[in-house]
């Protein structure tokens, strides 16, 4: 049996091969949800969201009818609720053109979620405003909760796995009265991205060795092995440098140190560029990088508007089997074309 496969079935085994290549990965990390509990008490739907530092309660809501008109903060919220069929809820949002699946329905633009068109959110009366918590507070949210309007707070972007973030679905699907719904999706697509970590031995022969990121100021940023992205170059069975660094935040190196790390990776995927003209002029020393000199550069722009909204952040977020497919596809072939791929583009 593949040892890949073992970390799948067995998952309190230490993994130290895919192939013949020593990939270490020293924790297992949950492919569900740590950050938030549902549960119902008679007919009241109790909702608990916890401190991704702590795991304290951050807040807690109990209600005992769906919600029926919200106001959202981002991008990643409109996601959930157009996998659930239910984006005619929102009533609200901040920077409505960000959102790549615009809805049909006119959506009232309160403003950035930093300064809130507080006036124009009173307007259109929400029942509740979701909010992405980044540990500090919102300002005006008081005056809001003062007015009726209760301050739902998300935390989904803290999970470390991507099928954890997606098990945020059964929170808004919770919020909105689609429970079961939720729970059919998110099945499906669990079982489909086990499906393609079991399967990908029959796709990649040898791990393929895959590299992030790029210079920015002097400082190149690449996800650590205990980050959304980093999960999802291992399940993908890629060769990654930095499995056994844990930490949740992407890790900061001198360019140096990238490229000794990553000169020779064969694969590049998350490059914040379009063409390799941009990449040169960003630092002309990446065409030191072999993945520059093959052509095997790759960023997540193939959904995007000019306004900078972009499905990765929307439907990515609740189908992150589609994006392990992607990096699968992008790791088996020498060439990929852009329409084989579901989020990510090869640069021009």
């Amino acid at each position: 049996m593949n040892m890949k496969k073992l970390f799948i079935l067995y998952p309190f085994v230490l993994l130290t091969l895919i192939g013949c290549q020593p990939v270490k990965h020293p924790v297992l990390l949950s492919d569900t949800a740590q950050y938030f509990t549902a549960s119902k008490d008679s007919s009241t739907t109790i909702l608990n969201v916890y401190q991704p530092e702590s795991n304290a309660l951050l807040a807690q809501y109990a209600f005992d009818k769906p919600y029926e008109r919200l106001a959202v903060t981002s991008a990643t919220h409109m996601g959930f609720l157009q996998a659930l069929g239910r984006e005619d809820v929102v009533v609200a949002m901040t920077r409505p053109d960000l959102i790549y699946n615009h809805p049909k329905q006119d959506i009232a633009d309160i403003g950035e979620d930093i300064n809130l068109n507080i006036e124009e959110l009173f307007r259109v009366n929400p029942q509740a405003l979701l909010v992405t918590s980044y540990g500090q507070p919102l300002p005006n949210l008081e005056r809001i909760r003062r007015a009726g309007i209760e301050v739902i707070e998300m935390v989904e972007w803290r999970e470390q796995t991507p099928l954890a973030r997606a098990d945020w679905l059964r929170f808004m699907g919770a919020l909105i009265g689609e429970e079961a719904r939720a729970d059919s999706i998110i099945t499906a697509v669990r079982d489909h991205y086990h499906e393609l970590v079991q399967q990908q031995d029959k796709y990649i022969q040898f791990p393929t060795t895959i590299m992030s990121g790029a210079a920015f100021r002097g400082t190149w940023y690449v996800p650590s092995g205990g980050t959304y992205m980093g999960r999802l170059f291992w399940d993908a069975g890629a060769d990654y440098a930095y499995y056994e660094d844990m930490r949740h935040s992407s890790i900061p190196l001198t360019f140096e140190t990238a490229l000794q790390r990553f000169g020779n990776a064969e694969v590049w995927v998350g490059c914040n560029c379009q063409s390799y003209k941009e990449l040169l002029t960003l630092d002309e020393h990446h065409a030191w990088f072999k993945a520059y000199k093959n052509k095997r550069v790759y960023n997540w722009y193939k959904k995007t508007t000019e306004a900078g909204a972009n499905d990765f952040w929307e439907r990515g977020i609740t189908h992150p089997d589609e994006i392990l497919e992607d990096i699968i596809t992008i790791l088996s072939n020498q060439h990929v074309k852009e329409e084989e791929l579901h989020y990510a583009s090869p640069l021009f």
